[in-house]
């Protein structure tokens, strides 16, 4: 039950988040385009979906009991997979942006990259806030219990 409410959730955001990609790729690829970027994104959506069976599925460890408990867990897989999905979609997006650049400043101006750029600081900003924030809750807490 654990695994369906980490999967579906995330199941449900990939595909709302990959949904515009794959509108455009898969187009691509019926047509026979050359487009380097389309299949960059393909192999994001693939190793996405790999790295999502190695996260819900006991694989390989249910079929080699004992032999993957150091290396070669299905969760160390998982992430492997889901590097190598981020490596494919970052690629795609230097390729996009290079590709394309003309049409995004054209509908978003030189500002707008800055402004997301800067995004960027302030939201890991307020993650290691929220993360300090909750180190000391959760510091106080044991603190009180133990007195």
């Amino acid at each position: 039950m654990r695994k369906i409410c980490q999967v579906v959730p995330a199941g449900l955001a990939f595909i709302l988040d990959i949904s515009p990609v794959a509108h455009r790729v898969a187009p691509c690829h019926l047509t026979g385009c050359q487009e380097q970027a389309a299949w960059y994104h393909t192999l994001q959506i693939l190793f996405f979906l790999v790295s999502a069976y190695f996260f819900s599925c006991p694989v390989p460890e249910k079929y080699f009991p004992g032999s993957c408990d150091i290396v070669g867990h299905g969760h160390q897989i998982f992430h492997a997979f889901l590097s190598i999905c981020t490596l494919s979609q970052l690629e795609a997006i230097l390729l996009d942006y290079q590709g394309r650049q003309e049409i995004f400043l054209q509908r978003h101006g030189p500002l707008s990259v800055h402004m997301a750029c800067l995004s960027f600081f302030f939201l890991a900003a307020c993650s290691a806030a929220t993360a300090a924030l909750l180190r000391h809750k959760v510091k106080a807490r044991l603190t009180k219990k133990d007195s």
